[in-house]
């Protein structure tokens, strides 16, 4: 399907062409994911936001919008000339993706078919071995399209099941990822997976199954049909290597396949969707830093009330 992509293929096109057009923004250090603890400036971060699903059709394509924050680095000897370095370079980026834009269906090598970003925001100033560094950041968004996973399961009824029903659900489909041997849906790297929030010393790569409330809409009969909030949580270590920003897109895009293959979650729900995924890093008292992924489901379910 034409400009169909994945978060971690997107950062990769958005570098390749900030490397192409290093000449014109005068930088040639970039990263994707965080920077180094004695990184050379000016230099560029590029670091995912968060995805949101716009819109579900036919045959299990959608159209998904995915939020990328460019953040460039420069500094000089004094704070306007830091930030007129950071402003200079973030003029360049725009400039970059206006002809990306221009480039039809070869746009941002193809991974989607819109591109869009907001004003810079500026953190605050610091200072770095005698000189003064300023942070700014480019939000940018890229609309592509996507496909679920084919010969998604399928169930003749529905269970009514309760919200620690369902949870079990998950939490069993999940731990049977970890131990099968089948690799189409490969989980087996993961440690260890939750029914709660992370505990204070966990193995990574872990997952977290956590609740995020009910709503009801309508009941009938003796039962109410619910919509549960479910928030799935993706604990990686947080190093300042692309391979750790990888290990946790790729476990992300696995758990997306396996959320969307297993959409009926053994016959005890209506339906279940992907709301949103929010990338995140954290910076956790006992953990330290990490990447920390929220995949935000909703399942809609039928739970019986009067017996």
């Amino acid at each position: 399907m034409a400009f169909e992509t994945n978060m971690s293929d997107l950062l990769t096109s958005i570098k390749q062409v900030l490397l192409d057009g290093r000449e014109s923004t005068g930088v040639t250090h970039l990263k994707r994911g965080v920077l180094p603890p004695l990184p050379t400036f000016p230099t560029i971060a590029l670091l995912p936001d968060i995805e949101n699903i716009l819109e579900y059709r036919n045959n299990g394509k959608y159209i998904i919008e995915r939020n990328v924050s460019v953040e460039v680095y420069a500094k000089a000897y004094d704070v306007k000339d830091a930030k007129k370095k950071v402003l200079d370079v973030i003029t360049e980026i725009i400039g970059l993706a206006r002809i990306q834009n221009n480039l039809g269906a070869n746009r941002w090598s193809t991974s989607c078919f819109d591109c869009t970003w907001s004003e810079e925001v500026y953190e605050t100033p610091f200072e770095y071995s005698g000189q003064i560094v300023q942070i700014g950041i480019l939000p940018m968004s890229f609309i592509s399209n996507e496909s679920m996973p084919t010969n998604r399961l399928k169930y003749g009824s529905v269970t009514e099941t309760g919200l620690s029903d369902t949870i079990d659900e998950i939490y069993d489909t999940l731990v049977g990822y970890v131990n099968q041997t089948d690799v189409t849906y490969d989980l087996s790297n993961v440690r260890n997976v939750y029914k709660k929030e992370i505990p204070p010393v966990p193995d990574f790569p872990s997952i977290t199954i956590v609740s995020r409330g009910t709503d009801r809409d309508r009941a009938r009969t003796g039962e109410d049909v619910a919509k549960f909030n479910i928030e799935l949580g993706v604990w990686t270590k947080l190093l300042d290597k692309e391979y750790a920003l990888n290990q946790s897109l790729a476990l992300v895009e696995t758990i997306k396949d396996i959320v969307q293959y297993n959409e009926l979650w053994g016959g005890k729900v209506i339906n279940s969707y992907i709301d949103d995924i929010q990338y995140e890093r954290a910076d956790t008292e006992k953990l330290g830093m990490v990447y920390r992924s929220l995949v935000n489901l909703i399942i809609e379910g039928m739970e019986v009330t009067n017996k």
